[in-house]
């Protein structure tokens, strides 16, 4: 067999093999990821325009005139292109002439800290300074993260260790001299993940502390062809619990960089009897998990590199007295991050590594950071859903799936309870948190009451609440229902990474349901974290299926339950409010009536007008209504709601209108602020025509993409109003534009959720 031998490139921190193309399977923990300080791929154009004029807050010119930021979580929009370059820091990258900003933060007490620049506009830098301005930092970023599109090079630090007694300067800076609008988001991520195996385990090799020179991660990824042995031996009883430390990278050109794409990331997990070679044999037993990751608050290199922790149960148990474990990410986004196993100092010194031709090398003098533990030894909260056509994926419910730590930190309700299986549907006593109004109608505003209580070991720990409905009676919480005409309709996810705090809170939404079938029963999950956790963060699953990302968390509660949906005595086919010169006509159409007595009209939330019904139909009817003595350019909001036989009372729609003068009146175009300015998630646009022609009316993002086109086509001359729905639309300044003949004009508005 040819001799393999690895080389080691010190100042590049990585290694390949010599007889082949460079394929990284190393990094050093105690060196700079890459000696470059250009990126390999090109920055975005330079300078942002400013988005949200001269109102924003923003940070500091210089650490002496830093903008305190006195308590989390604290959000802050700025904006860096009328500030000085007075700083710069290698994250890798050096040479920058960006202007910056500066925050400052005094911990009180030991913390561990999230600073994130993923939301902004433009290619960001981010590093942090302890008590005095001047280099090294403590912590440095360029691109560990995108914005919401998908637009990279934006930066991030997790965790970051902050003690009390010091003052911490956050500096926001940009790459090689891009500048533009900030977004600063700064939230307590809690304590962080162990750095040693726990006191009940049965194999022990921690993780290398990311100071020691021997602090360096080996690929073990699938996608990269790549899978790392170690041994282990004398374990005397069922291994039922496997906790392993690493990073996640990703391999750029001729370095690695941080890869935060994957959350959470698939491994395969094996354990093999040793063969008469001494080398890892037959296969013993294998599992393939989804995982959330939990930040260590340490990181490795120069670069920064997060250390992560991941833990997960093995269903069943694995009994092996010795042998060899692989763990191996089996991930396949695009991009792929590579997992990277951690070195231990604790070991027997030998352990393997596949390289993409099949052959083993021998790694003398590397172990792995791993534990082996008996058994699950935190009490949990889980999920209790049942579902036909969910088993074993769909909400999920399953061992631990969702599962909350029961940390005595914070739950739902007046108490939370632990269980060591998933309990029958609704027999959950403490499933206590969530008041439900008397009925729910889909497709139609609702409401629940839901109480945060905090517990013993509550310490201002940032939480969050999100919901899901089944509405559909499918077997998960992907849907989007209750479509109307120009929208996309409403998600199953109800409530959205709602930022709570101990005592009762009220959310309004649209129940997302089917107004087709008889009344059936709606399934309802509630979620309390201590991190956001997104649309599909109602457990974990695999991508194949409704693909949930979220699984354990280490306080908090779930609640499930069922509700009886009721229908409509009216099912709506359209609602208008058309407007005049001093008067709105509205007009509805509906698909069918059942049992209905009469309608109401309401302007501005007041009563104006009930409406008698024109009696049962399988086809519907057609109504029209004018609204008169009004005053011109004032928006008015409408809505409609059906009161049956026996007095059940259901909104059905609302629509606004800004009456206008005739157009006789109007000799010149214009183009008016929208109304209501900021808005959330609904607007309105007007403007005047002198002539009649054709119009166009088109609303885009910050970058200059295209959101959407109003109006295109031809209008006759007078007074228009249009409205629009950024429901769909992540919050930020959206500019809107009108161009009619040789008139044209531009003006920006506020989404803000």
């Amino acid at each position: 067999m040819r001799r393999i031998v690895m080389l080691c490139l010190t100042v590049a921190a990585f290694c390949w093999l010599a007889q082949a193309a460079p394929v990284p399977i190393s990094l050093s923990g105690s060196t700079t990821p890459s000696v470059e300080n250009v990126k390999s791929e090109p920055p975005e154009p330079g300078t942002r325009p400013r988005v949200h004029g001269n109102s924003l807050d923003e940070g500091g010119e210089t650490c002496a005139t830093a903008v305190a930021i006195t308590g989390l979580p604290f959000n802050e929009i700025g904006y860096t292109c009328d500030n000085n370059d007075d700083y710069d820091e290698a994250c890798p990258y050096t040479g920058s002439t960006s202007p910056d900003v500066v925050y400052s933060y005094a911990p009180t007490a030991e913390q561990w800290v999230t600073f994130n620049l993923c939301n902004s506009y433009y290619d960001t830098k981010l590093y942090i300074y302890q008590d005095v301005c001047q280099s090294p930092p403590i912590a440095c970023n360029d691109d560990a993260c995108s914005d919401p599109q998908g637009n990279p090079y934006r930066s991030r630090l997790e965790c970051v260790h902050l003690l009390p007694g010091h003052t911490y300067y956050i500096v926001v800076d940009g790459y090689d001299g891009d500048c533009g609008e900030y977004v600063l988001d700064v939230t307590d991520c809690g304590p962080p993940a162990p750095m040693v195996c726990s006191a009940n385990s049965i194999f022990s090799q921690p993780p290398v502390p990311p100071d020691d020179p021997a602090a360096t991660a080996y690929v073990s990824d699938f996608q990269y062809s790549y899978r790392v042995y170690d041994n282990f031996r004398e374990v005397t009883t069922p291994i039922c619990d496997l906790h392993w430390w690493g990073l996640t990278a990703i391999w750029q050109t001729n370095h690695w960089a941080i890869c935060n794409n994957e959350d959470p990331m698939t491994f395969a997990i094996d354990f093999w009897a040793t063969n008469s070679s001494g080398l890892p044999g037959a296969l013993v037993c294998s599992d393939t998990v989804r995982l959330n990751r939990q930040p260590t608050g340490l990181t490795y290199g120069a670069a920064n590199f997060p250390l992560w922790y991941w833990s997960t149960t093995l269903d069943p148990c694995c009994t092996l007295n010795a042998g060899w474990i692989s763990i191996q990410g089996v991930s396949t986004t695009t991009p792929n991050c590579a997992f990277m196993w951690a070195r231990s100092l604790v070991g027997n010194d030998t352990s393997y590594i596949q390289h993409p031709t099949g052959a083993m090398q021998l790694l003398e003098g590397v172990d792995f950071a791993f534990c082996l533990t008996p058994g699950q030894q935190e009490e949990m909260d889980m999920g209790d859903i049942v579902h036909p056509l969910n088993a074993p994926f769909g909400y999920p419910t399953q061992v631990a799936n969702p599962g909350h730590v029961v940390s005595g930190i914070a739950w739902l309700g007046a108490g939370i309870s632990a269980e060591p299986i998933p309990n029958t549907f609704d027999a959950d006593l403490f499933d206590d948190g969530v008041a439900f109004p008397a009925f729910m109608i889909p497709c139609q505003p609702t409401q629940v009451t839901v109480t945060v209580t905090a517990g013993p070991n509550y310490a201002t720990h940032p939480l969050f609440l999100n919901a899901w409905k089944d509405g559909n009676d499918d077997g998960d919480f992907c849907d989007t229902l209750c479509p109307v005409a120009g929208a996309v309709g409403t998600p199953e996810w109800i409530i959205q990474d709602a930022f709570v705090y101990p005592g009762v809170h009220t959310f309004t939404f649209i129940d997302p349901g089917l107004t087709d079938v008889p009344p059936y029963t709606g399934w309802f999950r509630f979620r309390l974290t201590g991190v956001p956790i997104g649309p599909l963060g109602f457990g974990l699953n695999w991508p194949q299926h409704c693909p949930g990302t979220f699984g354990v968390d280490q306080l908090g509660e779930v609640e499930d339950y069922w509700f009886e949906e009721y229908q409509l005595a009216v099912e709506l086919n359209s609602f208008d409010a058309i407007a005049g010169s001093g008067e709105v006509t509205l007009k509805w159409e509906t698909a069918s009536e059942t049992d209905n007595d009469f309608f109401e009209l309401s302007r501005n939330g007041t009563l104006i007008r009930r409406v008698p019904t024109q009696g049962n139909s399988a086809a519907g009817h057609t109504y029209t209504f004018v609204d008169t003595d009004l005053e011109n350019d004032l928006l008015y909001t409408y809505s409609l709601s059906a009161v049956d036989l026996s007095g059940a009372r259901q909104e059905l729609a609302t629509a606004s209108a800004t009456p206008y003068f005739s157009p006789a009146t109007i000799t010149e175009y214009a183009l008016y602020q929208n109304y209501p300015n900021p808005f959330n998630p609904t607007t309105q646009i007007a403007f005047d025509l002198a002539e009649s022609g054709n119009v166009n009316l088109t609303v885009y993002n910050m970058t200059g993409q295209l959101v959407t086109t109003l109006v295109s086509g031809g209008m006759e001359a007078g007074h228009h109003a249009v409205n629009f729905d950024g429901s769909l639309l992540p919050s930020g300044t959206y500019w809107y534009r009108l161009t009619a003949g040789e008139f044209s004009a531009v003006k920006k508005m506020l989404l803000m959720k």
